[in-house]
């Protein structure tokens, strides 16, 4: 029997979507505010009070964040279903009231995000800003992916695609706090302000996909897209598949940048590269580091 086969004589998922398993639990439990939270990040919790239905549902579904247990029974079923290589790549946070659901859920998804692409964003960050922008000398930071945004006027968006993979990368800010930086956006209409970062983000994104090359990763880089609104930092992009992702935020500028890349966590022999390489610029010539 084959995947679309399975789904659609058992489970009937909607395709596309990104799940999280809550073990030893039925969707008639599940908290609204949990509810609620799980919608806004765009994944859906499916219950599974039984080991059978777990596997059923590893079975249909194409993206998976993990599992949640739910009291003592849903994390008696997580040891039991530990023991199954199909799932020994995915993780576990275990709670035993609800309203734990939504503190232990913003942890987890922040961990989602892997140690690798962690290091290599910061580093492509680094090295791309340093080269393009030397007068931005004031310090970012790491952001809570939950913080709700700044307002800004601009914002710039790169994509990049390979098999199975999808990644992005996104600047956002507002004109008038970016032209502090320097002189040279002083001059610069606000379009080419806008412009400018479209760049930024496509060069930083270069770089990434310049390290991906090591692990078997050829990614192609979409245009960017230039957003120009004072609402822009309220928009959020309606995607299929839940997105692990780093904020960095450059305060006196008011520059944020976000880094979002799927991982087919459940999926894993679809994936089956390590991310164990060295990250470096070596052999990166596009931009001409000063």
């Amino acid at each position: 029997m084959g995947l679309n086969e399975l789904s659609s004589k058992t489970l009937a998922l909607p395709p596309r979507r990104t799940y999280l398993i809550v073990l030893g639990a039925e969707e008639t439990d599940f908290d609204p505010d949990f509810k609620s939270f799980a919608s806004k990040q765009g994944f859906v919790p499916i219950a599974a009070n039984d080991a059978g239905r777990a596997i059923e549902i590893q079975q249909t579904v194409e993206h998976c964040l993990g599992f949640l247990a739910y009291s003592s029974q849903g994390e008696r079923l997580s040891h039991e279903l530990s023991q199954r290589s199909e799932f020994n790549r995915l993780q576990t946070r275990s709670i035993q009231a609800w309203s734990e659901a939504i503190p232990t859920l913003k942890r987890f998804v922040i961990d989602l995000y892997p140690e690798k692409l962690r290091e290599l964003s910061l580093f492509a960050h680094s090295k791309i800003f340093s080269a393009l922008l030397p007068s931005l000398t004031s310090p970012w930071r790491v952001v809570d992916p939950f913080e709700v945004p700044t307002s800004a006027d601009f914002l710039v968006s790169c994509e990049t695609m390979a098999e199975r993979f999808l990644g992005s990368v996104s600047i956002q800010g507002r004109i008038e706090s970016v032209r502090s930086i320097g002189t040279s956006f002083q001059v610069l209409q606000d379009d080419d302000v806008a412009g400018f970062f479209a760049e930024v983000g496509n060069e930083i994104l270069g770089m990434m996909n310049h390290n991906f090359l090591k692990m078997g990763v050829h990614g192609n880089i979409t245009l960017p897209m230039v957003l120009r609104d004072p609402g822009v930092a309220q928009l959020r992009r309606k995607q299929s598949y839940f997105m692990p992702s780093l904020t960095l935020l450059n305060d006196p500028s008011s520059l944020r940048i976000r880094f979002q890349f799927l991982v087919p966590f459940m999926r894993a022999a679809l994936f089956d590269t390590s991310m164990n390489f060295e990250v470096g610029a070596e052999g990166y010539g596009d931009v001409e580091f000063f």
